[in-house]
């Protein structure tokens, strides 16, 4: 939840938001116990989906 509104804080759209906060999710699970996520990962994570998204994310069809 912490990442979708940071993803809202820093003025970024839904889609991107909640895919911040999958990230985020997602790198809080890759650390041992119960440890918070690191910056480090939930961003590597959240720029690996952005930049396979972008086409759709601007509006686009995704080509080949």
């Amino acid at each position: 939840m912490a990442g979708i509104v940071l993803g809202f804080a820093r003025e970024n759209p839904l889609r991107e938001s909640v895919l911040f906060g999958v990230a985020a999710g997602t790198a809080a699970a890759m650390t041992p116990g119960t440890g918070l996520c690191r910056r480090q990962d939930a961003e590597r994570l959240y720029g690996g989906m952005i930049s396979g998204l972008e086409p759709r994310i601007n509006g686009e069809e995704k080509r080949p």
